[in-house]
């Protein structure tokens, strides 16, 4: 499939029919980027790259809820011991 006509804004099944438009730009602003793969779903997990360079897979409903990069949380907290 065409990678920009979804960009262009193709629907994402999902409850709220959010558009990978919407998505890509929400996760821009957190500073993440999306690796778009042939079809995303809001359950399937999304490929994502952190501000720091890792390379995750996480739910579109986890991100939204606030979830970020695992393995920069283990960093963090490692950080504070």
């Amino acid at each position: 499939m065409d990678i920009n006509r979804r960009l262009r804004g193709e629907s994402v099944s999902c409850d709220k029919e959010k558009k990978l438009l919407e998505i890509k730009q929400y996760v821009e602003k957190e500073g993440y980027v999306l690796v778009v793969d042939e079809k995303v779903k809001c359950y399937k997990n999304l490929m994502l790259i952190c501000p720091n360079g890792h390379k995750i897979k996480m739910a579109w409903k986890s991100f939204e809820k606030g979830n970020r990069c695992p393995f920069c949380r283990v960093l963090k907290n490692k950080g504070r011991n």
